[in-house]
C-alpha cells in the first residue's frame, strides 16, 4: 500500500508541474488543425480533449480524491439535465441543437458534456479562488469567468459542428442561463473540494481561453 500511495504521490506532482506542457500540445495541435487544415477532423476528437483534459486535472488535484467524485457526478448529472432540457424546450438557454463533433449524443444530447461543465467550473473556481479570499465572492466571480469564455465559445461552436442556434446568434438568455448555473456548479464546488492554488487548473482555463479568442481571430 505505501508503494501505491507514493507513485500515487508522484503522479500528482508530476501533472502538477508537468501537465500543462500536454494540454498546451493538446490545444495548439487544435489550432493548427482547425485553422490551416481539417477543422472537421480535429472537432470530431473533441469528446477524447475532454475525457484527457478530466483525466489529467482530476489526476493533479492537491486534494486528491477527496470530494473529487461527487463534484464530477454532480457537474456530469446536472450538466446532461439541465443541456436535455435545453434541447427539448429552449429552456434556459435558447432553441438550439448539436451537430456531430460532439458525438455520442444520447436524446440530442452529448453524453460527455457534463465534462465540459466541470473542467470549466474547476479552472474557473481555481482562478477566482486565486483572487477573491471569501468564498462567497469567488463564487459569483467564477461564474462570470465561465460566462465570459462563453462568449468566445459560441461564434465557434457552429463552425465546428458543436452546436447551432435557431437564432442567427446566441440570445442574451443563454448568457444568463450560463451565469446562473454556474454560480450552482461553484457552490458545489467550495462544498466538495478545498480552496487553494491549483496551478494546472487556472493554467488550463487560459490555454482555453487563448485558444477560443484565436479561432475568432483565425476562422
Amino acid at each position: 500500500m505505501p508503494a501505491i500511495n507514493s507513485k500515487t504521490l508522484f503522479l500528482r506532482q508530476w501533472l502538477q508541474r508537468y501537465g500543462w506542457v500536454v494540454l498546451l500540445l493538446i490545444h495548439a495541435f487544435g489550432i493548427l488543425t482547425i485553422v490551416y487544415w481539417d477543422r472537421a477532423f480535429y472537432a470530431r476528437f473533441t469528446p477524447l480533449n475532454l475525457v484527457l483534459s478530466t483525466v489529467l486535472l482530476s489526476l493533479a488535484l492537491p486534494d486528491g480524491k477527496r470530494g473529487l467524485a461527487s463534484f464530477l457526478t454532480a457537474c456530469f448529472l446536472l450538466g446532461y439535465a439541465i443541456e436535455w432540457v435545453g434541447i427539448h424546450t429552449g429552456w434556459p438557454f435558447g432553441l438550439y441543437h448539436y451537430g456531430p463533433s460532439l458525438a455520442p449524443l444520447l436524446s440530442g444530447v452529448p453524453v460527455i458534456i457534463g465534462l465540459n461543465w466541470f473542467l470549466l467550473s474547476l479552472a474557473a473556481g481555481a482562478l477566482a479562488d486565486q483572487i477573491f479570499k471569501s468564498r462567497w465572492a469567488a463564487i459569483p466571480a467564477a461564474a462570470a469567468l465561465m460566462t465570459g469564455l462563453d462568449l468566445f465559445i459560441e461564434p465557434v461552436a457552429p463552425l465546428l459542428d458543436f452546436w447551432y442556434w435557431e437564432a442567427p446568434a446566441a440570445p442574451w438568455q443563454n448568457y444568463l442561463a450560463w451565469f446562473l448555473f454556474s454560480v450552482l456548479l461553484q457552490f458545489l464546488r467550495t462544498r466538495w473540494l478545498s480552496r487553494g492554488l491549483f496551478s494546472l487548473a487556472i493554467i488550463y482555463f487560459a490555454i482555453v481561453w487563448l485558444f477560443f479568442m484565436y479561432l475568432n481571430l483565425a476562422l
